[in-house]
């Protein structure tokens, strides 16, 4: 056991140390990328589904959604010849660009407005200047909450705008979780944009309003917000960045790696990741309503197979906080409760979330689904809100669902470790930025086991309970 602990954590290690050289140095190992045909079909189905989408994805289409009636994906010319060939019949949906541009020209209100951030403020869509301006001035009005970065720039040269708001913005708080809400993936699903840009302000004028749940909120968690990871997309109207790659085809698969080169912004998004110590976290899309959770794929490529992950239980419980207060998405004819095993919905290769879970070794990850109009009337924006606003609170918390805490020498000196849970098949390392461990779990009764390379020949364990919503404090110490 000990040694199995040992060439785990250097296999860790040396993993994560590649991860990180291959985000920052883009290695040339350079295949092909997945782009995204041009023309949106809906196909009925009889329930064959999973033949089915594998006979569209290998001729070349992105399923981009699948129903208990029809599945819809993004094809390209060429493939039209070789649905007839297959007698597979299809619609080709019409395109919404016309109006789209009428629902972006309703413009947003300027920052200086005095009318900004009014709930009738929120009725209008954010394009990529007036999502700046807004980042800017919330940060402006709230130097000591909030924090505005850049973590990179989009094929277009857009910055990749991500908020951080914390208590003691400027400082990483020891003993403080991490967490990251991630919208816009898809450039044509634009409600998480929306959400995002006033969960924000709700957080940050709600601080300085004396509201005690996001008093307890902000201070104790270090909380990130990345409202638009595909700004090119949005302006361009379309799924695909700024070079029509599929974003979410785009991470190192868990099963296969990585065979081809990252887009920009797939490789800000992993450089944040791996430079931070992400614990919870979930990025969203539209076009179904649902909690999506790992894995999304499985080793035979197949969808309708049911792909637990080590933590399916933890995903469950996770999932279940969000859906659970968002009425439209709990009471789902098409999913139970409002959430789903990505797998059993439908597979896909090289998606954030599996990466996310699989190869950062502490980012537990969902996908949200927030409507089936990826791009609705801005009128409506306001019932999406009030659909999600408590939700989306509710999955935050949980980042601090679980046991955390220091590991240290005899001395008080910061210990590198890996931490494992008996009986499930995940491990995660503790965060060189402060030093602490931190483990999600379901409630429960488990056994924390902590390894060291530093002392291969000592095994410290612990017994916890674990409540829901709390966290159960061990701090390990090394003699």
């Amino acid at each position: 056991e000990e040694l199995s602990s040992i060439i785990h954590f250097v296999f860790a290690s040396s993993l994560m140390f590649w991860r990180s050289l291959c985000v920052l140095c883009l290695c040339v190992c350079c295949f092909a990328n997945i782009f995204i045909g041009d023309t949106l079909v809906r196909i009925e189905h009889n329930g064959e589904v999973a033949q089915l989408v594998g006979l569209v994805e290998e001729n070349g289409a992105i399923v981009d959604e699948v129903t208990r009636d029809y599945l819809e994906c993004y094809v390209g010319d060429t493939i039209f010849d070789s649905l007839e060939n297959l007698n597979i019949s299809y619609s080709i949906l019409p395109s919404d660009n016309d109006l789209i541009q009428e629902y972006k020209n309703k413009a947003a209100i300027s920052p200086k407005d005095e009318q900004c951030c009014s709930d009738a403020s929120w009725s209008h869509y954010h394009d990529y200047d007036a999502l700046t301006d807004l980042l800017h001035e919330l940060q402006s009005q709230y130097p000591e909450l909030c924090q505005l970065e850049s973590v990179g720039q989009s094929v277009l040269g857009r910055e990749l705008w991500m908020v951080k708001i914390s208590d003691n913005v400027a400082t990483l708080e020891e003993g403080e979780p991490q967490f990251q809400y991630i919208g816009n993936m898809h450039g044509n699903e634009v409600v998480g944009r929306e959400l995002l840009l006033r969960y924000i302000y709700y957080l940050l004028s709600g601080y300085e309003s004396g509201d005690q749940n996001i008093i307890d909120l902000v201070d104790t968690t270090q909380i990130y917000i990345l409202p638009s990871m595909n700004p090119d997309g949005y302006e361009l109207n379309q799924r695909g960045n700024g070079n029509n790659v599929d974003l979410n085809r785009d991470f190192p698969d868990r099963q296969d790696g990585m065979n081809h080169y990252p887009q920009p912004e797939t490789s800000a998004l992993m450089a944040c990741s791996l430079s931070n110590h992400f614990i919870l976290s979930a990025n969203l899309h539209g076009g179904s309503v649902v909690v999506n959770y790992p894995y999304d794929d499985n080793s035979h490529h197949v969808p309708g197979l049911y792909s637990a992950c080590p933590d399916d239980a933890l995903f469950r419980d996770i999932s279940l906080a969000y859906s659970r207060t968002n009425g439209p998405m709990y009471n789902s004819d098409e999913f139970p409760q409002g959430i789903t095993n990505g797998a059993d919905w439908y597979t896909l290769q090289g998606g954030m979330q599996d990466w996310n879970y699989a190869k950062t070794y502490s980012n537990f990850h969902v996908t949200i689904e927030l409507s089936y109009d990826k791009w609705p009337n801005p009128d409506t924006l306001s019932q999406y809100w009030e659909d999600n606003r408590e939700s989306f609170s509710n999955y935050l918390r949980k980042v601090h669902q679980g046991v955390r805490g220091s590991v240290s020498d005899s001395d008080g000196n910061k210990v590198s470790a890996v931490i494992s849970i008996e009986g499930i098949n995940h491990d995660v390392l503790t965060s060189p930025l402060d030093g602490w461990y931190y483990r999600p779990l379901a409630p429960g009764a488990y056994t924390v086991i902590c390894t060291s390379p530093n002392y291969p020949d000592v095994v410290l364990r612990e017994s916890v309970t674990i409540a829901e919503y709390l966290p159960t404090i061990h701090h390990f110490v090394f003699q």
